[in-house]
């Protein structure tokens, strides 16, 4: 199964997520970071903004090329 290709989010939060350990190790746990990256990003300008933006259309095109005929389908749960 092929994995979606990564949003502009997504890339940041990776990029983020790294940084601020690597800053302070133990200060976070796991959901804190994220709500940290994603009040971070809420602040970011357009234009860091769209370098990610850009970054992740990058993505999204070798993602193409390698999963030819690729189409997401998320999964349902079982009712």
């Amino acid at each position: 199964r092929a994995p979606r290709p990564p949003n502009a989010f997504i890339i940041y939060r990776r990029r983020m997520r790294l940084q601020l350990r690597e800053q302070q190790p133990l200060r976070f746990k796991e959901s804190e970071l994220s709500k940290e990256i994603g009040k971070l990003w809420n602040e970011e300008s357009d234009e860091v903004k769209e370098f990610y933006h850009t970054l992740a259309e990058h993505a999204k095109q070798k993602h193409m090329r390698k999963y030819k005929g690729y189409k997401f389908n998320p999964r349902k749960k079982p009712k």
